[in-house]
């Protein structure tokens, strides 16, 4: 079944990432993405393709990584909202505070939020806002509240990674 192995690949591949073992995790990715390619999922593929984007970040390839963060909006915007569009443009809104767009970063962080809001998706709203303290602190404006707001909602729902994001960036 396709869709059951492109589960087992992006799992392999969010192991790995544990594991530090990213140049390792491209491999699963991508297989990942052919098989929900063919099991007609273009949601999964989507998220597929967030993770993508993270996961050659990580390896420091940052045009794939862009490249991989506007595949995966393109691929999910016309399917309408859900936490997958939302959690994409949190991390296209990471990319381009890499190229220093940050202008663009508040843009894609502010749909995000307003996305995880009306989803109800806490991990979503933390991290958009999280993302939009960084961008709105690299303008010079007000970073504090957006950063301590995603702390709370961090803390408050027992988000461990984005906890540890916040307190990071705080």
């Amino acid at each position: 079944d396709p869709a059951a192995a492109a589960g087992l690949y992006d799992g392999l591949a969010a192991e790995l990432g544990l594991l530090d073992r990213w140049q390792d995790a491209p491999d699963a990715l991508e297989q990942a993405l052919g098989r929900w390619r063919q099991a007609g999922d273009r949601r999964r593929e989507g998220a597929t393709l967030r993770t993508l984007s993270r996961t050659m970040w990580r390896l420091c390839r940052g045009q794939e990584a862009l490249a991989a963060a506007e595949a995966a909006v393109s691929l999910l915007e016309p399917l309408g909202l859900s936490a997958e569009l939302a959690w994409a443009y949190v991390n296209l809104a990471s990319r381009r505070m890499d190229d220093g767009q940050y202008e663009v970063a508040v843009g894609l962080t502010r749909r995000a939020e307003a996305m995880a809001k009306s989803l109800g998706v806490p991990e979503v709203l933390s991290e958009a806002l999280n993302t939009q303290g960084c961008a709105l602190a690299c303008l010079g404006g007000d970073w504090t509240g957006p950063l301590d707001r995603a702390l709370e909602i961090a803390v408050a729902e027992g988000l461990q990674e984005q906890a540890g994001r916040a307190f990071a960036n705080l």
